[in-house]
């Protein structure tokens, strides 16, 4: 609807869409009906309040995403290293959102992984796999090239009404350890929590 022009909707969305006019409009007048669309007085049609809802509900991890990539550019600029926003699902995690680093990482990381189970990112939700590396009282969880040789990772966890909804992920070659910016990737999970909290 955006794309379309004020003066004849019905002609560009039939040009854009490739469906012949007549559907428009008794496609439009349906979506009226039902309370997706709303016909303004001047004839225009605009997406209605419940459109916006079904969108929200399409992606339930809108406003982490969000919040979590202010933190994450933030995160990159300052210290050169790969961001991760790692968040828990049926068969394990998975990187919601990475911000790619300046440094060079021997293995890719990129959104959509699955993440392996003994990672920093994943110990943050279920230690079992490797105690040793995780605290779950404070959220935390540590890899040094247990998972790839020549990778590092630290990860905290975001937690929200006192459930860990996602992980904050840094990832470093081993020259530069993950773990020097510990209390830092600790201190931006923790921000935005209180930020997913207000």
């Amino acid at each position: 609807m955006p794309q379309t022009g004020r003066g004849h909707q019905h002609s560009d969305l039939a040009r854009i869409t490739g469906i012949p006019r007549s559907t428009v409009y008794r496609l439009l007048s349906q979506l009226e009906a039902v309370g997706a669309v709303e016909r303004l007085p001047d004839g225009h049609y605009v997406p209605a309040p419940l459109l916006s809802d079904i969108a929200r509900r399409g992606d339930p991890h809108a406003a982490l995403r969000a919040k979590g990539l202010q933190m994450m550019h933030a995160l990159r600029n300052r210290t050169g290293a790969t961001i991760s926003l790692v968040v828990p699902t049926e068969q394990g995690s998975t990187a919601l959102e990475v911000v790619p680093g300046r440094l060079a990482l021997p293995t890719r990381i990129y959104s959509g992984i699955a993440m392996p189970s003994t990672s920093a990112a994943a110990l943050v939700f279920d230690p079992s796999p490797a105690p040793e590396r995780a605290n779950p009282v404070d959220g935390w969880a540590h890899d040094d090239e247990r998972v790839y040789s020549g990778l590092t990772c630290y990860a905290s966890a975001i937690r929200v009404g006192g459930r860990t909804e996602a992980a904050l992920q840094i990832s470093t070659p081993v020259d530069r350890p993950s773990s020097r910016f510990a209390t830092l990737i600790r201190r931006a999970a923790d921000r935005v929590a209180e930020q997913l909290s207000a």
